[in-house]
């Protein structure tokens, strides 16, 4: 079983090219579902939100970009400021969720 850092390593292999998009689809499939939305969500902070959005892409997973706030909302207060417009979340109703494995 794999966790968050073997999908930062994946997402990073990937993106230098070291790896496949099959293999990185390969791979993909042995972490649960809920370390890969992790390791995204790592990937974000790390490098960006396109990056994440691209390596999500590219590894073909249901997971999706879930909103909170909007950039205006969060500088209305200076208290919310710092926080995320929103994070990277499974998509329930994709019915890709059934092909991965859950924690």
């Amino acid at each position: 079983m794999h966790d968050m850092h073997y999908v930062v390593e994946l997402a990073n292999a990937y993106n230098c090219a070291l790896i496949t998009r099959d293999k990185l689809r390969d791979e993909i499939h042995t972490c649960p579902l809920e370390e890969i939305m992790y390791g995204v969500i790592i990937v974000s902070e790390d490098y960006s939100d396109d990056a994440a959005a691209a390596f999500v892409v590219a590894a073909d997973v249901p997971i999706v970009w879930e909103r909170w706030f909007t950039p205006e909302e969060l500088d209305s207060d200076p208290e919310t400021s710092w926080m995320p417009e929103g994070t990277w979340a499974i998509d329930p109703a994709d019915k890709r969720v059934n092909d991965f494995r859950l924690k």
